[in-house]
């Protein structure tokens, strides 16, 4: 049960960054509260800036493929993601 747990822990930090890392990130601070607020939404913006950790662009294959959930992704969401992301 505690690994489930941990586990749970660790997928639901990913996409969430602070107020501040979100200005190192966007290079500025417009938009940075928002997106600390609405990790779903600053997705596409860790992507497109190359900010995303190998395990956020694992979940979102994984959700895209119909594997496992996330609170801020939809298969949907996460497809669209896909499509819009570079080839490795």
């Amino acid at each position: 049960m505690a690994k489930a747990k941990r586990k749970a822990e660790n997928t639901a930090a990913l996409f969430r960054r602070t107020e501040s890392q979100w200005e190192q990130i966007l290079g500025h601070d417009r938009g940075a509260a928002f997106f600390a607020a609405l990790p779903t939404a600053g997705i596409g913006a860790l992507i497109e800036r190359g900010a995303a950790t190998p395990a956020e662009l694992d979940m979102i294959r994984a959700v895209a493929a119909g594997q496992t959930d996330h609170e801020h992704l939809t298969a949907e969401h996460a497809a669209r993601i896909l499509a819009d992301m570079p080839a490795d």
